[in-house]
Parts: C-alpha cells; structure tokens; sequence
C-alpha cells in the first residue's frame, strides 16, 4: 500500500463537503419547470433497468506533446532526447574518445560531442470502446468494456549545426582502407624516428667525435624524453585513429576542421622538427586526420541501433501499434435512490434527492506491453491486472439540474516486465546490457471527479467537468550486472526508475449529450439512443512526469430488451419513478 493515494483521500474529505455544498447552491438556482429526470451528460449513479441491455460503441482521441515536471512547470516530450551535447554524458563509448583526444592534444578541456540534436515528439492514443451493460435487477448491474486501440509515437529528430556544434565524428578507418594505410605510415614514421634516434644515442655515446654526436650527447636527457613522448603519443594516435597492425580504432575521432585535430596536428608537426633538430630520420608530412564532417541525422539512427554502439535499440522515429486494450469487467449496484420520492415543484426539501452507487471493476491486462528495447514505451494498456472501486453520487433539486461525483480508488497488482534499468527514468538511451526482467508494483491510485449538469431539454444536456487524480510511486525491484561502453563494470538497481512515477493531476472539461430515449417511448422516435462528445485536458500536474493530455471523445449507446420488447422497466429507465429509482 502506498501512502501518497491515503494523504490524498484525508485532503478530499476536507474540501469535499464544502465542495458539494456549493453546487447545492448552484443546483438549487436552477430552472425545475421542466418534468424530466435528470439524466444527460457525463457519468451518472443509474444502472440499465431489468432485463436491458444497454450497448455502447464510441471513439477516443487523446494527444500530448508536452510533459509536467515534478515541479509542476511544462516541458516539450522529446526534451528528454534533445541536448546541446551529444557527448559521454549520454553515450558512454564516447569516454574513452574524449581521453585519448585529450592526450593526443595535450589539454584537459576538450569535449568530445557528436553535437547537439532536437527532437520533437507527440503521442496520439486513439480507442474504440465497446461496451455491454445489463441490469439483471432494476439496482444490479453486470458490464463489460472491450477496447480496440491505436497508439502512435510521432518523433523529428534533428541534429544541431550551431549552438551545438560538433568536435567529433565517424573515424574514417572505419570506412575507408586508405585510412588505414595512411595511418598506419604515420605510426611507421614515428616508431622509425625514435629508433633512429635510439641508436644515434648509443653510437653517439660510444664514439663522441662522431659527426652531430656533439648536440646529441649535450641534449642525450631530453632525446630520451623525446623518445618516450613520442611512443606514448603514437600508441594513442594508434588506439584512437587505427593503423597499427590493420586496426582500424575507435568509432569517433576528431573532426578534421576541428580546433582539437588542429591542436593534434601542430604536435604532430612538433614531433617532426625535434626529431629533425637531432639529425634523426624525420617523420613525413601528413595528409588529412580526422573525420571529414559531423554526423547525419540517419548516422544517429544508426548510433542508437548497431550493435557496435553498445545500445542496440529501436529507431528513435515514429511507430504506432495496434491492438486489443485492457478489459474492464464490472459489476454495479445501487444502494440509494430517493429519486421516485422527490417532488417536480414545491419547497427544496421536497425536491431534493440523491442516488448512490457503487462499482466493482477486474481490469485484465490484455493489452500488448511496451517494447523492452523502445527508447519511448507504446504499447496498447498496462498489461497488468487491477482491481478498481468507484463510487458515483448524484445530487439535485427539482429536474432540471443535478451534480454527480464520482471517487475512484485502483489497486495495481504487481507484475514482472521486461525493460532496461536506466541510471534514473530521465536517461534517455540506455544500453542493451541493461535489459532485465524487472517486478514493477505500480503505485495505487485515488481520484476525485464533478460533474455539475443541466438539462437543457428532454433531449439535451450539458456538463461540466473537473477531475483530479493522485498516484502513489511505482515500486521497482532487480538488479543487471554488465559492463559499459566505456569498459566500466556497471551494476544497475531497478530501484532508480522510481523517481518521478508518482502523478498529481488536475483537469477540467465539458460534455454535451443529445438521448432519444424518452422520445422513443412516447413513441415519437424510432431507436433509443444516446449520444454524446466529451472533452478535457490536464490543466496541472506536479509530482512526477505526468503528459499534458487534450482528450476528445464521441460515445454512442442503443437499448435493447433481448428478451422482448422495452416495456415496463424503460420507462423507469426513463422516468426514474419506479420503485428502483
């Protein structure tokens, strides 16, 4: 159990009564001339009369493109992935790149980056819910909610060329053959000069008179360094650019236009005149070193999926996935309805009334899971089973106005996935060797719902919505060993994906419904249908990276006796007179 959602239940029972109070207030201005129960928009407390069967067909959009922070401040979704520098803070096999560049250069400030990239990314959910209700009694209840669904991932990446810019790229040993063979000349030219020079310190030594042996044997202190400065630089020019021995060398080096391989260059050249002051074999002039331009957009695709990167991971582009949803099997019974007893006309305590029921909900995780190698998880529902309670009140005087609300408590079993366990849920592209089965007990949830409604007419109704929602954090568990792309042997702890899981969510939005179904049993419409548009957003979120989500939705629902025609309980259904309601 955790304790976030039980903080958040003792916060609503002190605004609650005061909240309810007040669209009393409201409720009781409203117009009662009309007699008609006060069904419309929005969730209500009624259940489907004895014997029908009340079918339900509708569709979902849902988008967001940008994400609260635990500090409640909006960020774009694709920040995650966006960043000035595309360096070792991101992709560890740049580590020893960025070391070996600072030997080679001699300084201690160089920054290896293959750039910086932006990346844009928007979520679209789209479902089709079809849903079957049957009131087995005029106060009980059977239902079941069958969802077809689309997620779609849509992403633009683009890598910077300024305020981003790029100090390394491809090696070109790794794509060229004449790279290598010039590389690999410059280390024979390094190893030839330090043993010309070797030698001509041995012979100088033993025959001092010899020709140049004079400068030679006064410098012999800083020959040897010499030496030994040159070997360590060429065995680090071999490792990072390739060439000894057919090697090809790291993945990245410098870009050739870069103000490192300048740096790397001029040594180069230093190396060359002090070998020549010494009267040693003189390293040759060189070609172009380096890689020849930044990164493309496509090469980083090919970052984040070639094994040899160390990430082997799934393209950071636009996917969608379809499939079957999670499915809710409910049960439903109504415990209080002083409807039938409240009075159209007369004092406010004769119109008052109230209708209480309360839901039981199995929500089996028959959705498809995320991908474990996705770097953004899309899958179709939680593939987890839950256990959910609600509780949905309706209050009004008199017909024509009324408010519902609705409480909601989720209880999320635990269950084992398979994902990668990243430093912390912020790192957006953790390796392959991280990947392991995990057990994920998501924290449980509470939310609070109103609907205050008016009833325009026996056909239409409109509602106003405001909801918020409390999660608890997830709970993670298990541990992989591997190691790094920097050669770092890495124990990763599950426990670290539990930070920013928790969600405090506030949303407001407005729904409109036109029914037929009073009309229909007067005989003056041909079908008894109900339809309705609803939408909403998140207009505030803290605690955790909760998506700004804007939901659009259209629902359709027929009655149906299938064991004879709509008679008798309907017109309670649609009076709300008899003795049920």
């Amino acid at each position: 159990m955790h304790s976030s959602p039980i903080r958040t239940a003792r916060q609503l029972t002190t605004w609650l009564p005061t909240a309810l109070c007040a669209a009393a207030l409201v409720v009781s201005s409203a117009s009662t001339s009309a007699a008609q129960e006060a069904r419309g928009a929005g969730p209500d407390a009624r259940t489907p009369a004895a014997g029908t069967l009340r079918v339900g067909v509708g569709a979902t959009w849902t988008r967001s493109s940008e994400t609260y922070n635990p500090d409640g401040k909006l960020r774009p979704l694709g920040a995650r992935f966006s960043s000035d520098t595309l360096g070792p803070g991101l992709f560890r096999f740049l580590v020893p790149v960025e070391s070996m560049a600072r030997t080679l250069t001699g300084t201690t400030d160089f920054r290896a980056s293959l750039g910086g990239a932006t990346v844009q990314d928007r979520h679209t959910f789209e479902t089709t819910p079809f849903t079957l209700e049957y009131g087995i009694t005029s106060r009980f209840a059977l239902s079941a909610v069958v969802p077809l669904v689309t997620t779609a991932s849509r992403v633009d990446v683009r890598l910077q060329t300024l305020g981003g810019e790029a100090t390394i790229g491809f090696n070109p040993s790794h794509l060229s053959a004449y790279a290598v063979a010039q590389y690999r000349e410059l280390l024979v030219d390094f190893d030839s000069a330090a043993g010309s020079l070797s030698r001509r310190l041995t012979t100088c030594a033993a025959q001092p008179a010899s020709s140049g042996c004079a400068t030679v044997n006064a410098n012999a202190t800083a020959a040897q360094s010499l030496i030994a400065q040159s070997t360590a630089f060429a065995n680090a020019f071999a490792s990072l650019y390739g060439g000894r021995n057919g090697a090809k060398g790291a993945l990245f080096v410098p870009l050739a236009a870069s103000a490192a391989q300048a740096a790397i260059n001029a040594r180069i050249a230093g190396f060359r005149a002090q070998f020549a002051a010494f009267g040693a074999y003189a390293i040759g002039a060189i070609g172009t070193i380096g890689a020849p331009a930044q990164i493309t957009a496509s090469a980083f695709q090919t970052i984040l999926t070639d094994s040899a990167y160390g990430i082997r991971a799934q393209p950071l582009g636009t996917v969608v996935r379809r499939g079957m949803g999670d499915v809710d099997l409910s049960a439903q019974f109504t415990w209080h309805d002083s409807y039938g007893r409240s009075s159209g006309t007369g004092p406010t305590t004769t119109r008052s009334w109230w209708r209480s029921t309360v839901i039981g909900t199995f929500r089996k995780g028959t959705g498809t899971a995320a991908l474990a190698d996705a770097l953004i998880p899309l899958g179709t529902g939680d593939h987890q089973d839950d256990l959910e309670a609600r509780s949905i009140t309706d209050f009004g005087i008199g017909t024509r106005a009324s408010l519902t609300a609705v409480v909601r408590y989720t209880v999320q079993a635990s269950a084992s996935t398979t994902l990668r366990i990243a430093d912390s849920p912020s790192a957006p592209f953790p390796e392959a060797f991280r990947s392991a089965t995990v057990t994920r007990d998501p924290g449980d949830e509470i939310a609070f719902a109103l609907y205050p409604r008016l009833n325009l007419s026996e056909a239409m109704s409109i509602a106003g919505h405001y909801g918020y929602r409390s999660k608890g954090a997830d709970a993670y568990s298990g541990t992989v060993t591997g190691t790094d792309g920097s050669g770092v042997v890495v124990t990763a702890d599950a426990r670290a994906l539990d930070d920013g899981s928790a969600a405090r969510e506030h949303r407001f939005g407005a729904i409109i419904a036109y029914s037929t179904v009073g009309a229909w049993q007067r005989g003056r419409a041909r079908w008894p249908v109900e339809i309705s548009i609803a939408h909403f957003q998140t207009t505030a979120g803290s605690n955790g990276m909760i998506p700004k989500l804007a939901h659009d939705e259209v629902q359709f629902r027929w009655y149906w006796r299938p064991f004879g025609r709509i008679t008798g309980r309907i017109t309670e259904q649609v009076t709300g007179r008899g003795a049920g309601h």
